[in-house]
């Protein structure tokens, strides 16, 4: 007999962009990671999150409920603005299951990665495709490294080295 336990649970991915508002001060962000690690950790979220040249873009992956309630909240909150949901499907592995909420800070939007990746010259979050941004956030998440010390669950970025002739 089969247990009714044995189901996978369904997971979601969810990527969208958004901009800074003025109500979004630069603590603010870290007080955003301090609320949201132990939260997402509580009700099985993980992601990534990328902030650079005052715009978001983030993957929220995890049970649908959990996912949907979490992304209703960002569209009511004051700092962000202009919240537009990049891509939204059913996954079967979470990619960001290293991270509660992986995070790469201050991403220069001049960056190589943007430009040897998708040929931008800006971090435009609102411009990419689902796919587009979900490979930029796997990317920057293949060069996050958690770092130790007085704030265990930070992420920091960094960039990958110069190419050298």
């Amino acid at each position: 007999m089969e247990s009714t336990n044995s189901k996978p649970k369904r997971l979601v991915r969810l990527i969208y962009a958004s901009e800074k508002s003025p109500a979004c001060k630069l603590t603010s962000l870290q007080e955003i990671l301090a609320v949201a690690r132990p939260h997402n950790r509580s009700v099985g979220i993980s992601g990534f999150l990328c902030f650079g040249a005052d715009r978001f873009l983030q993957c929220i992956e995890g049970p649908p409920a959990e996912v949907n309630a979490l992304y209703h909240k960002i569209l009511k909150d004051p700092r962000h603005q202009r919240v537009q949901m990049l891509d939204y499907r059913d996954i079967s592995l979470r990619e960001f299951d290293r991270w509660d909420m992986g995070y790469a800070f201050s991403l220069d939007p001049r960056s190589e990665v943007l430009g040897e990746q998708f040929g931008a010259s800006q971090f435009l979050p609102h411009e990419l495709t689902g796919i587009e941004a979900f490979e930029l956030l796997r990317l920057l998440a293949d060069h996050a490294v958690p770092s130790e010390g007085a704030y265990p669950h930070r992420d920091t970025f960094e960039a990958p080295p110069a190419n050298s002739a």
